[in-house]
């Protein structure tokens, strides 16, 4: 029993306490004061002598017998299940069900006459709740004749009674009621057999709670016992109704006394509060689909609590909610958790003989510090639990009214998990009663295990929160029940969740001085299986030890094998290698000597991968520079890198005048090159030396270089080529930049078993069907795509389109969508192998592998898309804040080791320092772990689980991006005072950056001037699509940015002309585009002097404004017009010009290129594009392929160079 039960029960003895200043005084009979008594005393002193204050200062007035002539309200509990069941008409999450089997013979009139006396007996039973002017009241009806519910099953086939009772249960358990109306008590009785009966009770949550159900089927048992045997009822009449209290409570509650219990919860929950975010297993759904389970504590585990609990002064409940918090903090790496618990607001002993509910849910709010011991976190609760109990009758909604919480409908807004100890007073039942006596527990006194296991148990399939424990002591242990929320939740989580919810509890019984972040969530076995097989992938070795070898290898053994292909032009290996050689003897006549770092900067080009062999050849590493990046970039990687030459084309070489870097155009030097032996240079260098350096976005401000190994490249193809089945037939698209590691995987998948790399050309990604039609000519038999370009291929795809040759599919670089996978399995059917891969750049392309099953999985639906299990020599830790593993089904950060490691970033010790540690697990001296700052999980089956970032790394349309590195560098700009950048998701499937930035104190600031600033100095992919100005930045309780209250970028607010005023259109031509402008960028006003980019557009949502434009207008608008005249006021001109001299055929196919001002007449060889005039579908399909093109780019009208990697 809780505290104000325990003090109900002295004073039934007799016992009487008062408080003289801090002192307990007591008045007892000598006989009636036990020893046991005064030990429970002792224990419960606290919680007594805050519960005596609390009464004192309040002055509770007796509960009496009121008059029934005005409207009764609900009590507040009651308010609150009532606004639920309005929220969520219909839905029995509120239903308590019982199904018992009595075995003993029923006088069905005898308990039909005993269930008529109880509902007259408690006005509650025959009470519904109407609104009136929307307020609820009680309306309680008059006496009648309980309709006992009999269905007698006795004449069906034995084998079949019992799972149609089952079934039967199992309905009456789903049936909802109707508080209005009611009657919110139902009873039944099945007949399976003489003797054996199956008792059927529902009862909605609103009248009943556990102390009521048990009072109702002990009265029920003693009338049913009197009626059965002639005798009248033994009870006496009630002195209060449940409306007498509704009223008291409302009298007493109100004025100081419910403000001083709000100012409490006002305390106790202010600053911001916390949401919990448990890793789930599918996305949430409504009406919510709820299941059940049940479990034990081994008996050695129920003893070490109780001694815990004795030696530390708390409660089981408080040991529990310690034990609880922690689980909670580990699973969802939070600190600041929230869990409900139910209280019993039974504190006059007047309400021990109703029937109620009487509960009040308390959000109690436990701080999490992992550095602290478990006893320190133990003291916390206890405090915790005491001031709750003091003010345990603050109303729901009063509370609400006064705390800023974002309600939504997905749940409770306060807490989302719930632990409850059911300590009401058990009821004793007798063999000759109604009820026999209690079913024997399971005999759990010889179990041996380190955890009670889990079970499903039965259920009406509704849940009222994500996750809720219920223990109760009985039969000499403890005992838990869980309901949970089946739409998220995997039963195997659940079953998980239990498991590490004991072992933790056991580790903290062990010893309380142990550190919160020390405490053991699995078992020692557990353990070394998750550190000596799921997170080590296979041994692997090879015969190669540098990259160029693969090429020398083939150049060897298939000399006349193409090695790569680009728009009709091909090399054999044995002139890729030859030349190689040529320009590596070459470098070293230029000074260039092993470990040299050499720039290449080259368009998509057979010469570019000459280049890079020869670099290697020389001993030296290369450093790629992305053609598309602007100059300002590529002069930091320059210097940063230390290059000391660099290899381009004649064409290219001006672009880097202002370098003082020496230069090579391969072009221009051709001459000298092919003078040089073309035979094979001896090896220079290390295996595990420096092979290339790629950059990637640095929270410094400034980008940061990783330095790739031979070794670890040569160990992802080696595994790749492996896993793919790539052999000599192959021919591998060579897509992203060579900037990017994803360059890597293909260029090296296909020369590792010498096959052909194939470039693609310039026209491959005018559109989805052009990309396919092209992916056939080429007879392509392996795609390596960056995962946001796989999804929009997907969307567009037919099943017919799909090349013959093309065998497998892989993708990488952030999310796959779960949606976007059960559509590739139902137009592929498995024909074509799909992998997904995960790995940062620092682990040299990607770690983990994971083969999307040919056709849909139902316990995978709507599951995150797996990662899969570590490549080979190479280990994938998932690891918690303190370097210790986790167990499965909880997330930790990645941490990776083995043989993917980069040597680490160039130039800048402190931070590789930082970002590779020391491998606690590794018996290799100098072995190191990569901390990734992404979080994982593993699954049971020992696949992982990508669960977001640690960190404020972002993806936008797969390229990698540092926030930071862009606040740094608006805070660069001398009008800024102050600057936040966010990712937002305000559209689904559409993120973008914002900033939000406070202008210094007189400056003059806008996103015209922001976005020129960043222009020169990062990628068009880093410059934020919205700008929103703020007089200050809004921040929360602990003095961070708030970014929950950052309001949504309106982008015309502050992108509007020079002189800050929208003009209207004036023309129907301008009203045309605006719309057009409109649909395209998602805002709800443009003036015609507004510029596009501006508004936030960027070089893919300009070329949908100038497909729109073409098709509407039927003219042939070049894609450059629109950069060179970003405002409708000056593209309507030109606009206008070109409809009085186009003569384009629109009835014609109409090719993505032809739609962003390309040549009408190449739209004969664009078999794969849809006939007739162009609608909004149509373009939206062929617009779909240009996901990956920059603004330089699309302005050229030259490659695709997307930052894709498998990062």
């Amino acid at each position: 029993m809780n505290t104000v039960q325990f003090l109900n029960r002295l004073q039934e003895l007799g016992i009487q306490l008062s408080l003289d200043g801090d002192k307990l005084r007591f008045r007892a009979p000598s006989e009636g004061f036990t020893d046991e008594l005064k030990a429970e005393l002792a224990q419960r002193k606290p919680e007594i002598v805050g519960l005596l204050r609390q009464r004192q200062a309040v002055g509770e007035p007796r509960i009496e017998r009121v008059a029934r002539d005005a409207p009764i309200p609900l009590t507040f509990a009651q308010q609150r299940l009532w606004f639920l069941d309005q929220f969520q008409p219909g839905v029995p999450a509120y239903n308590v069900c019982d199904a018992d089997v009595l075995v003993r013979e029923i006088d069905v009139p005898a308990l039909r006459r005993a269930a008529t006396e109880l509902v007259r007996r408690h006005e509650l039973l025959r009470t519904s709740f109407p609104s009136v002017e929307g307020v609820p009241v009680q309306h309680i009806a008059a006496p009648y004749e309980f309709p006992l519910a009999f269905t007698d099953l006795s004449g069906m086939p034995v084998s079949q009674r019992d799972t149609e009772a089952r079934r039967l249960a199992a309905e009456e358990g789903r049936r909802p009621f109707d508080l209005a109306h009611g009657p919110l008590l139902r009873l039944g009785v099945i007949k399976l057999e003489q003797k054996r009966y199956m008792w059927l009770l529902s009862i909605h949550h609103i009248v009943s709670d556990d102390w009521s159900k048990k009072l109702l089927g002990r009265e029920l048992e003693v009338l049913y016992d009197a009626f059965a045997n002639g005798r009248p009822s033994p009870l006496p009449e009630l002195a209060i109704q449940w409306a007498d209290f509704s009223i008291w409570q409302h009298k007493w509650l109100s004025g100081q006394n419910l403000q001083s219990h709000v100012d409490y919860w006002k305390q106790v929950l202010g600053g911001e509060l916390p949401t919990l975010n448990l890793p789930v297993d599918h996305p949430r759904k409504q009406p919510v689909r709820g299941e059940k389970g049940k479990f034990f504590f081994p008996p050695a585990l129920t003893r070490a609590l109780h001694g815990l609990c004795e030696a530390e002064g708390v409660t089981l409940f408080m040991a529990a909610l310690a034990g609880y918090a922690c689980l909670l903090a580990h699973y969802s790496r939070q600190d600041d958790i929230i869990i409900g618990s139910p209280i019993s607001d039974r504190s006059k002993v007047e309400t021990e003989s109703l029937i109620g509910f009487m509960l009040n849910t308390l959000p109690l709010r436990v701080h999490v510090d992992r550095q602290a011991t478990f006893r320190e976190l133990l003291r916390q609760v206890k405090e915790t639990c005491l001031g709750a109990y003091n003010f345990q009758a603050v109303p729901y909604e009063s509370l609400m009214q006064q705390l800023s919480v974002e309600r939504d409908s997905t749940g409770n807004p306060l807490f989302r998990s719930v632990l409850t100890l059911l300590n009401t007073p058990r009821v004793e039942r007798a063999a000759e009663g109604l009820w026999g006596r209690d079913e024997a527990a399971a005999d759990i006194s010889g179990f041996q295990g380190e955890f009670g296991p889990y079970e499903a148990d039965f259920g009406n399939g509704t849940a009222m929160f994500d996750f809720s424990i219920t223990l109760t002591e009985k039969h000499g242990g403890i005992w838990g029940k869980i309901e949970y929320n089946a739409d998220i939740f995997n039963q195997a989580s659940v079953a998980s969740l239990v498991e590490r919810f004991q072992l933790l509890l056991r580790s903290a019984a062990q010893d309380p001085t142990r550190k919160i972040g020390d405490l053991s969530l699995q078992t020692p076995t557990q353990r070394a299986e998750l550190l000596q097989h799921w997170s080590r992938g296979p041994e692997l070795s090879w015969e190669v030890q540098h990259l160029h070898q693969f090429i020398e290898r083939q150049a060897r053994l298939r000399p006349d094998a193409i090695a790569i292909e680009h728009d009709g032009n091909v090399i054999s290996y044995g002139q890729l290698n030859a030349k190689a050689n040529g320009l590596a003897r070459h470098l070293g006549v230029c000074g260039v000597k092993p470990e040299a770092r050499v720039g290449v900067y080259f368009e998509r080009s057979i010469d570019l991968f000459v280049s890079i062999m020869a670099v290697l050849k020389a001993g030296a590493g290369y450093v790629p520079l992305d053609v598309t990046y602007p100059l300002e970039r590529i002069a930091f990687i320059l210097e940063d890198a230390k290059v000391e030459l660099v290899l381009t084309t004649s064409a290219l070489a001006g672009n880097l005048s202002a370098s003082k870097h020496a230069q090579v155009a391969v072009d221009s030097e051709a001459a000298d090159i092919a003078a040089h032996a073309q035979t094979n240079l001896p090896p220079l260098g290390a295996a595990d030396g420096v092979a290339c350096i790629l950059y990637t976005s640095g929270s410094t401000g400034r980008p940061k270089g990783a330095a790739l190994t031979h070794s670890a490249q040569i160990n992802y193809a080696e595994d790749s080529a492996n896993a793919y089945g790539v052999d000599a037939s192959e021919r591998v698209l060579q897509f992203s930049s060579i900037a990017f590691d994803a360059s890597l995987e293909e260029s090296y998948l296909a020369f590792s078993r010498g096959g052909t790399l194939v470039l693609r050309g310039e026209r491959m990604l005018d559109s989805i069907d052009g990309f396919v039609a092209h992916c056939r000519s080429m007879r392509l038999s392996t795609l390596v795509l960056p995962t946001v370009y796989w999804h929009e291929l997907i969307a567009s795809l037919d099943p017919l389109a799909l090349p013959p040759d093309l065998r497998c599919v892989v993708i990488g670089g952030e999310r796959a969508l779960p949606e976007k996978i059960v559509q590739w399995q139902e137009k592929v059917a498995g024909r074509i192998a799909l992998f997904n891969t995960y790995g940062p750049t620092e682990s040299t392309i990607a770690v983990t592998r994971y083969q999307v099953p040919p056709s849909p999985l139902p316990e995978l639906a709507g599951a995150e898309v797996l990662i899969g299990k570590p490549i080979a020599n190479t280990t994938v830790y998932v690891l918690d804040p303190w370097l210790q593993p986790v167990p499965y089904g909880v997330p930790g950060e990645v941490f990776i080791g083995g043989m993917a490691l980069a040597h680490g970033y160039v130039g800048k010790p402190a931070l590789t320092a930082e970002k590779f540690v020391p491998d606690p697990f590794s018996d290799t001296p100098g072995a190191r772990l990569y901390r990734t700052g992404d979080l994982a999980r593993f699954l049971p089956d020992g696949n992982l689980q990508y669960r977001g970032r640690a960190d404020d790394q972002v993806k936008i349309r797969g390229y990698r991006v540092e926030l930071r590195e862009v606040e740094l560098l608006l805070q660069e700009y001398e009008a800024v005072e102050d600057v936040v950048v966010v990712a937002r998701e305000d559209e689904p499937g559409e993120r973008r950056l914002v900033a939000y930035v406070v202008p210094r104190a007189g400056a003059s600031l806008n996103a015209i001037m922001l976005r020129a600033f960043l222009k020169p100095k990062a990628p068009s992919y880093m410059i934020p699509a919205a700008f929103v100005l703020l007089p200050v930045l809004p921040l929360n309780a602990n003095g961070k940015v708030n970014q929950r209250v950052l309001p949504k970028p309106d982008a015309g607010a502050n992108a509007s002309g020079a002189d800050g005023e929208r003009i209207a259109p004036r023309t129907p031509l301008e009203q045309q585009l605006c719309d057009i402008w409109m649909k395209v960028l998602q805002l709800q006003e443009i003036g015609v002097n507004d510029n596009f980019f501006d508004l936030g557009g960027h070089s893919l949502l300009a070329t949908r404004v100038v497909a729109y434009v073409n098709a509407q207008l039927h003219i042939d608008l070049p894609l450059r017009r629109l950069f060179e005249a970003p405002t409708v006021m000056e593209l309507a001109p030109v606009v206008e010009e070109l409809a009085h001299t186009s003569h384009v055929e629109w009835d014609r196919p109409i090719s993505l290129r032809t739609l962003i001002g390309g040549s009408p007449d190449a739209q004969q060889h664009d078999t794969g594009a849809a006939q007739g005039n162009a609608n909004d579908a149509d373009i939206e399909h062929m617009l779909s392929g240009l996901e990956q093109l920059t603004d330089s780019e699309i302005e050229a009208l030259l490659d695709a160079e997307g930052e894709h990697g498998s990062e």
